[in-house]
């Protein structure tokens, strides 16, 4: 998976999600595949979201990207999944310059 951001997207002009990092993969239950990375303007902005995308179709397309997970004023990053029978774990970080550890579960 290649994640970069055009000279001119139409679809975030204002450079809101430009840096794009850590991808996490996981087969869900029902067997779609679900992609999680975090993004932002910048590397540790307070504005960095958790982003997620599922397929249907074993990753020849993607749904388009959803916020999966958005601490407000500060920096959601690092997602990762574990997969344990029906229930599917989002684990990731979140913080401002000080970085700390959340988890949620019933993931989408």
């Amino acid at each position: 998976m290649v994640f970069a951001h055009p000279t001119a997207d139409p679809y975030d002009p204002s450079n809101h999600h430009g840096f794009n990092h850590a991808p996490s993969v996981v087969l869900l239950p029902d067997g779609r595949l679900l992609a999680a990375w975090f993004s932002g303007p910048f590397e540790a902005s307070v504005n960095q979201v958790i982003l997620g995308s599922h397929s249907s179709d074993r990753g020849l397309t993607w749904s388009p990207a959803e916020v999966l997970q958005d601490f407000p004023h500060k920096s959601d990053f690092d997602p990762a999944f574990i997969a344990d029978g029906e229930r599917t774990w989002l684990f990731f970080s979140a913080g401002r310059w000080n970085r700390y550890p959340f988890v949620r579960d019933e993931v989408h």
